[in-house]
């Protein structure tokens, strides 16, 4: 795919906020987990394709 992220946005503080919010769409509970893999596939991606940025 040589998908290369540019922009970044850290929800770390407030993932469990976000997690909450996305728990409250009854009915969906089949995207919760999905929501919360991909969220951590961002991160992945992010840490390896960042060519070493920590920002």
């Amino acid at each position: 795919m040589e998908w290369k992220p540019d922009t970044f946005l850290d929800i770390t503080e407030v993932w469990e906020e976000k997690k909450a919010a996305i728990e409250c769409m009854q009915g969906q509970e089949h995207l919760w987990k999905f929501y919360e893999n991909l969220a951590e596939n961002r991160g992945n991606h992010f840490r390896r394709n960042s060519g070493g940025q920590n920002c």
